[in-house]
Formats: C-alpha cells, structure tokens, sequence
C-alpha cells in the first residue's frame, strides 16, 4: 500500500509525494509512479469540493529556464493521469516550479532527489 498524506497548508490541503518517478530527462510516467497516483486519485476522489493544482518541482540541476519547461510537462503528465483514472478535468490545473521552491536544500544527491517531486494543492471551491 502506499501511504499519501493530506497536510493543512496555507492555501488549502497539500499532497507532497516524492517518489512520483519519471525517466531521466523526460516528462513521462515510469511504471511505479502508476499505483503511487492511482492512491492519488482515490484521495481526490474523496475530496471532490475541491479543486486541484499540480504542481511540479525539479532539483538545481540544469538550467533554470529547462528545468521550468520539464517540470511543467511533468506536472501535465500527472494532470493527464489523473483525468484518465476519472477525475474531472475541470477541477485540475497543472504548473512547473522548476526549481524555485525547493523542499530542501540541494546540498547532495539525496536532497536532490527529494526535490525532484510533485504536490497536489487543494482549494475548496468557491460557490454557494
């Protein structure tokens, strides 16, 4: 089982998940980030008076200007995703941090890879 945690954050409820992997250099989906974001859906499913932004992050390797671009494209992976497993498209927004909000410092490998990650930032929809 994989165990997601929905956090209290300023803007809403937060989901960080660091182990959503994509291959090196590409925005697509490996096989083990499937039942990672299939758990995902479930939880949103659940908190369907919300809306839903994707947002991606990368490490400080590369370019500042690239790493923007791959970490829009895969935070839009993840939106596809989640639109293919039922999740209405108009609840979903995706956006790329690159790699401007660091979880943690990128001081060494590990860190790094724990700031290549994604959050789902939840926002309880306006209406009556």
């Amino acid at each position: 089982p994989v165990d997601v945690l929905v956090m209290v954050a300023e803007r809403g409820l937060k989901i960080r998940i660091s182990n959503i992997e994509f291959a090196f250099d590409s925005a697509n989906l490996t096989p083990a980030a499937l039942p990672i974001l299939k758990r995902v859906a479930d939880i949103l499913d659940r908190y369907s008076s919300y809306d839903v932004l994707v947002e991606g992050h990368t490490d400080d390797i590369g370019e500042e200007e690239y790493n923007l671009a791959l970490s829009e494209k895969r935070s839009k992976s993840v939106m596809d995703y989640l639109v293919s497993r039922g999740i209405g498209p108009e609840r979903l927004a995706f956006r790329g941090m690159g790699e401007t909000a660091p979880f943690i410092p990128n001081t060494s490998a590990e860190n790094r890879r724990r700031n290549r990650r994604v959050e789902f930032l939840l926002i309880r929809k306006e209406g009556p």
